[in-house]
C-alpha cells in the first residue's frame, strides 16, 4: 500500500512540475523534505537532532532568499 500511494504521489508531483516555471519547481523540491520532517515532528512526535534542525534552518533561509530574489530582480548589467 505504501509503494502505491508513494508512487501515485510522486507521479502527480512530477506531472504538476511540468506546468510551472523551473525556479518554482526548485523551490517546491526544497520544500518537500522540509514538510516531511516537520510533519514527522508535529504529527508523529519524532524528535530531531541538532543537525536536522540546522538543515531545516538552512532550507528556510535558502527558500527565503529565493523568494526575495524573485521579488527584486536585478537589472541586467551589460559591460561594454
Amino acid at each position: 500500500m505504501g509503494i502505491i500511494t508513494t508512487g501515485i504521489a510522486y507521479f502527480l508531483f512530477a506531472k504538476g512540475l511540468i506546468h510551472i516555471p523551473s525556479s518554482t519547481a526548485v523551490t517546491f523540491s526544497l520544500v518537500e523534505p522540509l514538510t516531511a520532517a516537520l510533519l514527522r515532528v508535529f504529527l508523529v512526535g519524532e524528535h530531531l537532532g541538532f543537525s536536522s534542525w540546522s538543515g531545516i534552518s538552512l532550507l528556510l533561509v535558502g527558500i527565503g532568499l529565493l523568494i526575495l530574489s524573485s521579488q527584486n530582480p536585478k537589472k541586467d548589467l551589460h559591460v561594454r
